[in-house]
């Protein structure tokens, strides 16, 4: 029984390894896969499905996984494993969804999507994609955001003495509190 996928999907990718993929694709198509929502690549099997092998140079898997590790920023850790399909060695590389975003060590940062036709492909995640892709992984909050220029006037004062209600309450963090205390004594609310 066929362990590979017969076809690509957002979460799988085939990549051809006949004549030896070149490494910076590799890791390209590994950044676009962790910053969407991660998934299995397997090197040495045509977009058609067909099995055709890992070439020589990708057998091993350690080499593989650090390839990724040091071509990526941050670093990203993958599993990679040499599996036989069809009597053919092909390396299945899991990729993880990523908590933020990754690039390539030269900068290039990837996204994967769905064509009209159903196949995948990476795109370039452009600078103004960023902060609405670190919102749905819930590591940017617009409400966090500094103003310039503001002063303790420009904020309402029972939103204030609600969060110090709440702060008291759940005995909140001690960095907080001294803040917060420090603003009152100094009269800035």
């Amino acid at each position: 029984m066929r362990m590979i996928p017969k076809k690509e999907t957002l979460t799988i990718e085939f990549k051809s390894d006949i004549d030896c993929l070149d490494e910076k694709e590799l890791v390209s198509e590994i950044v676009g896969m962790t910053n969407t929502e991660g998934g299995v690549l397997y090197l040495g099997v045509e977009d058609n499905g067909d099995i055709t092998g890992v070439h020589k140079k990708h057998k091993d898997p350690n080499g593989a996984m650090a390839l990724i590790a040091n071509r990526t920023v941050p670093t990203l850790s993958v599993r990679a494993e040499i599996i036989e399909e069809e009597g053919i060695g092909v390396l299945q590389i899991q990729i993880p969804m990523s908590k933020t975003i990754v690039a390539t060590s030269d900068g290039k940062i990837q996204r994967r999507r769905l064509k009209l036709d159903g196949s995948p492909e990476n795109v370039p995640m452009y600078p103004y994609e960023i902060p609405g892709r670190l919102s749905s992984l819930s590591q940017f909050d617009y409400s966090a955001q500094i103003l310039l220029g503001a002063t303790m006037d420009d904020l309402d004062e029972n939103e204030r003495d609600r969060l110090h209600n709440i702060i008291r309450y759940r005995k909140g963090d001690k960095i907080w509190k001294f803040e917060f205390i420090t603003c009152k004594k100094q009269n800035y609310d």
